[in-house]
């Protein structure tokens, strides 16, 4: 229990400077939005996507902050901050009762807590759907631990309930059979049949999980995407090995980590990508079964590798009309492989080496994660520092350029805003959202240029005939023209769509009393 309370505290003490962030990016979008959870009932958390996703029970925690703590964001932080403390601890409890070394388990949780590759979990608003997706596993995990330690059922059963739980927070869950798998093969004597045979209900889960989402709540653009990798299987491979050696260069160099990289396929396609990816796959199979066949290292290496499973799909969840792109959050649990095996090789470095210099070395590693830390939690303190730093680290992904162009036409700076915007339009490729296209169309109208403005907003009408910003917007365009009565339908058209939006309510009350709409950038007016 002491270390526990040690866990939390140095988390406060490496998390501190965060509790003052700001909203940014989704937080918006999946938060504030008329589609997002504040928008929802409880029921219809379940029944509708929420934004873009389904993600039911990791979006239930985020709902019922918003009915405790509103739009004022260090709360959400702060819950942010105990969730994480949570996830920390389950690891180390995982750890301990996968390895009997309190010492490791200690270690590796430190290193989990501090390394920077994790920060989004307290730095980001709506990444709690991130934390509860990873202690459901987590959760699963320790009761399939508990069945194996004394063959209770009941822990089984427990087992299988919070393994659907995590699937509807997160889809990356539908690896975890082949984590319970690693754990009985590896570490409790399995054979390879056995093993298979112990996870058949995983994966009927697993199968079940998949067939509900495939008929009700469609995996966006995933057909169409695997059809055209189909096409370009050199290329995707090649891309794919691209953005698997970026996040594991991060992991081992943790500076400069963004939450989604992106890379731009005709600039990362090797032709021999596709043998040194098998050779790399030998090397592998022969270390986990031939060289080390059982324990502790085995375990943590295969699940660290079966965690980039869903990248070959999950990368390419958009394209062709966007790069492959690849996020450190889907590694959050699978990530324990890593941490694991680098406590490993601390303990045995312990054995070569005098004690005290072992400690300095310990010791060092601690203080760069943590000044690391320090340094990815500043750029988090609001959107227009993510952003430049994200644009400065990748500058081929869209949204850090929509981001600061949201920026921007909230401070008024309209021609630099189409500037961003626009680049953010090109990068895009074909998949170009409502919200951008509608904000090119705002920051041409805010310029002088409504001609323009009303082309982009038609667009994004077309394009999604349900986001009330883009009548807001039409609003604006038409009262500029001296339309004043079409100008109101717009306005009401708005309210329609998103009745709870006070802001829009404001503007047409200034209509009614005879005073111009304001015209401010909406979605930073909670």
């Amino acid at each position: 229990m002491k270390k526990y309370w040690i866990i939390a505290l140095l988390c406060l003490g490496a998390y501190g400077i965060s509790l003052n962030g700001s909203f940014m990016l989704d937080d918006y979008l999946v938060l504030f939005n008329e589609s997002g959870v504040s928008n929802k009932g409880f029921l219809s958390l379940f029944t509708e996507y929420q934004h873009i996703v389904y993600r039911p029970v990791g979006h239930l925690p985020l709902w019922i902050f918003y009915q405790c703590f509103g739009s004022h964001a260090i709360f959400y932080h702060i819950a942010n901050l105990l969730l994480f403390i949570v996830v920390c601890i389950l690891f180390c409890k995982i750890t301990k009762l996968l390895t009997g070394n309190r010492s490791l388990a200690f270690l590796v949780t430190i290193l989990y807590a501090l390394h920077p590759a994790n920060s989004m979990l307290v730095n980001y608003v709506t990444a709690n759907i991130l934390s509860v997706f990873i202690i459901t596993m987590q959760v699963s995990f320790l009761f399939v631990i508990y069945y194996l330690n004394t063959s209770q059922k009941r822990f089984l059963y427990f087992s299988y309930l919070f393994f659907l739980l995590s699937c509807f927070s997160h889809e990356m869950s539908i690896i975890f059979p082949a984590f319970v798998f690693c754990l009985v093969y590896f570490l409790r004597g399995f054979d390879f049949k056995k093993a298979m045979f112990f996870v058949i209900p995983y994966g009927i889960l697993t199968g079940l999980f998949l067939y509900f989402r495939t008929i009700f709540f469609t995996l966006k653009g995933s057909a169409s995407a695997i059809s055209s990798m189909l096409q370009i299987v050199d290329v995707y491979v090649s891309s794919i090995m691209t953005l698997i050696y970026w996040y594991v260069g991060k992991m081992i160099v943790p500076r400069d980590i963004v939450f989604l990289w992106t890379a731009v396929i005709e600039e990362h396609y090797n032709p021999l990508e596709i043998y040194r990816s098998l050779a790399l796959l030998a090397l592998l199979i022969y270390l986990i079964f031939f060289r080390w066949k059982k324990g502790i290292k085995p375990f943590a290496l295969s699940i660290f590798i079966i965690g980039f499973v869903p990248v070959f799909g999950a990368s390419y969840a958009h394209f062709p009309f966007a790069e492959p792109m690849i996020e450190p959050h889907w590694f959050y649990f699978s990530s324990l492989g890593f941490f694991v095996l680098l406590a490993v090789g601390l303990f045995w470095l312990k054995t070569k080496i005098n004690i005290t210099f072992w400690k300095v070395c310990v010791g060092t590693l601690m203080v760069v994660y943590f000044i690391l830390l320090q340094q990815n939690n500043w750029y988090w303190r609001n959107q227009e520092s993510y952003c430049r730093f994200w644009i400065t680290t990748n500058g081929v992904n869209t949204t850090p350029f929509y981001g600061m162009g949201q920026v921007l036409l909230n401070r008024g700076d309209y021609k630099e805003a189409i500037g961003y915007l626009g680049r953010g339009f090109t990068l895009s490729r074909r998949y170009q959202s409502s919200f951008l296209t509608a904000d090119v169309g705002y920051a041409y109208l805010k310029s002088g240029d409504p001609v323009v403005a009303s082309q982009y907003f038609n667009m994004a009408v077309e394009r999604e005939p349900n986001y009330s910003v883009s009548y807001y917007y039409l609003g604006l365009l038409a009262w500029g023209q001296g339309e004043k009565v079409v100008a109101k339908q717009f306005f009401l058209k708005a309210i329609q769509l998103y009745p709870k939006n006070k802001y829009y309510r404001q503007e047409l009350g200034r209509i009614h009393a005879g005073l111009d709409p304001l015209g401010k950038y909406p979605l930073f007016q909670l």
